[in-house]
């Protein structure tokens, strides 16, 4: 029988998603012994292993921190978006209109034949490096990030302010890059520029991710936006003026941001998916 968590204040649930933000970081750092860089294979093993362990301990902290949005209606693999309901349309719309967003990066890349990303991604499916920025990373964050996050913030908060509110501890979980890139002997200007970027960065882009995930209730669907954005990195505006059709691609960034904000809502509508959260 489904546990009926107790209630919580606005307060109790911003610490407790700050619990999980803290221990999904720390858990990188602690059982890493930092003998080699991060990107060494072992170094890479072992960080694998720290935030899977999190990942398997998070959903009993929901279980028992949650508060009365959780319902005798749904158990707790449902609010987590762990479930198959309609699941084909949470694999296939969000992420077409995620690719959507990036028609014009991924115009400039076919028109410069810039595929080699790519083409290693597919050659080297083993490597521990792909494994780290398109698999382990996009299902540990987003399952750490949002679909144990949320339940609990929109108990406390609702919908909306948690699409705003939920990301910032996302962006902030970043923020301990900037210790390797000073340990790294980089000047500490540009690791303020990059920390603050990126900060910026992840948090909009994890307000993406909370409303794909409330939309349709499934963990699947910003796993999935995740790891093509990984791929695609951030778009290089810069790049635009030197490409060689500097006109295609602009008319591909504007209409692929128009067609997005147009197809938005449609592609995300609650009924295709039976959100639990969005009714």
């Amino acid at each position: 029988m489904f546990h009926q968590p107790v209630s919580s204040s606005p307060w109790q649930s911003c610490f407790q998603c700050l619990i999980l933000a803290v221990s999904y970081v720390a858990a990188i750092y602690i059982f890493d012994k930092r003998i080699y860089d991060r990107n060494h294979p072992e170094s890479i093993k072992q960080r694998i292993k720290s935030v899977t362990l999190i990942c398997l301990l998070a959903p009993v902290f929901v279980y028992y921190c949650g508060s009365t949005s959780f319902t005798s209606r749904h158990d707790v693999i449902t609010w987590l978006g762990l479930h198959t309901n309609h699941i084909i349309n949470a694999i296939f719309f969000p992420l077409l209109l995620t690719a959507i967003l990036f028609l014009g990066p991924i115009v400039m890349r076919l028109c410069e034949n810039d595929i080699d990303e790519l083409q290693i991604s597919i050659l080297f499916f083993n490597d521990l490096r792909w494994c780290r920025d398109y698999v382990v990373a996009p299902l540990t964050e987003e399952f750490i990030f949002r679909a144990c996050m949320l339940p609990i913030m929109t108990s406390a908060f609702g919908l909306t302010p948690s699409i705003f509110l939920t990301p910032l501890f996302f962006g902030v979980a970043h923020v301990h890059h900037a210790v390797e890139h000073i340990k790294n002997g980089n000047a500490l200007m540009d690791v303020v520029f990059s920390t603050v970027f990126q900060l910026s960065y992840t948090t909009l882009f994890g307000a993406y991710c909370c409303f794909i995930f409330l939309r349709t209730g499934h963990f699947i669907a910003p796993v999935l936006c995740h790891s093509f954005c990984n791929m695609m990195g951030f778009p290089d505006f810069p790049g635009i003026s030197t490409s060689r059709s500097p006109n295609l691609i602009t008319i591909s960034f504007c209409f692929g941001l128009l067609l997005f904000l147009f197809l938005l809502f449609p592609m995300t509508t609650p009924s295709l998916y039976e959100s639990i959260y969005w009714n």
